[in-house]
């Protein structure tokens, strides 16, 4: 199920920052993401490309803005 993910659509609020550090940190967000109805799923596009996007805002204190 959660394979079949193209990614996620989160902001601060989301996901509690340590949860999230830790997915990223072990490479294993999809269960965090489907956990928080946040996954998201395009279906086949019967196309090869493989485009990645990641942003990553933080304050200065090294935490996304509004956890703080």
């Amino acid at each position: 199920a959660s394979r079949a993910a193209a990614g996620g659509i989160v902001d601060a609020t989301t996901l509690p920052a340590a949860a999230a550090r830790d997915a990223l940190d072990r490479h294993d967000v999809a269960p965090l993401l489907a956990e928080a109805d946040a996954l998201l799923r395009t279906g086949p596009t019967g196309t090869n490309v493989n485009d990645l996007r990641a942003v990553v805002v933080e304050d200065r204190d090294g935490e996304p803005p509004g956890t703080t």
